[in-house]
């Protein structure tokens, strides 16, 4: 509905699985403009050697009130990436609570810039003649 905002992504059991499907994915395709190139290595094997590579945990989200098995989950995750060599830290975007509000803002605008290509101004028909949007429209009688 609004490609800006579009991300594909992949969803599995394991993140084994989802490594391959990333594999799979990733990278650039020549037939799209938005596609980047990717790291050769790939993501089969995600925690190898993560010296030097930072990664944020997002403050808001790590709110009073979560599951605890959602952050015993997510606490064996930051000690498995530590012990990698990452550096976890965490971080905050203090604007995160205005992003819905924003969402709303570029939907309707981005639907509507998208869809102005299909409105018969710029492809199919479009009266030659028409002196107003609305006969724009209407195809003359012959």
């Amino acid at each position: 509905m609004i490609s800006s905002t579009d991300t594909i992504g992949a969803l599995g059991r394991t993140t084994d699985d989802v490594a391959v499907v990333m594999d799979v994915m990733a990278g650039r395709d020549p037939l799209d403009s938005t596609t980047i190139e990717r790291d050769p290595v790939g993501y089969d094997d995600v925690t190898a050697n993560l010296k030097g590579k930072k990664i944020g945990l997002l403050k808001e989200y790590m709110a009073d009130g979560m599951d605890e098995g959602v952050r015993a989950v997510i606490d064996a995750a930051v000690a498995k990436l530590t012990a990698a060599g990452a550096d976890v830290q965490e971080i905050s975007i203090p604007s995160l609570p205005l992003a819905l509000a924003t969402y709303y803002i570029i939907c309707p605008a981005e639907i509507s810039s998208n869809l102005s290509r299909y409105d018969g101004q710029r492809f199919p028909y479009s009266s030659p003649d028409a002196s107003n949007l609305e006969e724009s429209y209407a195809i003359p009688a012959a």
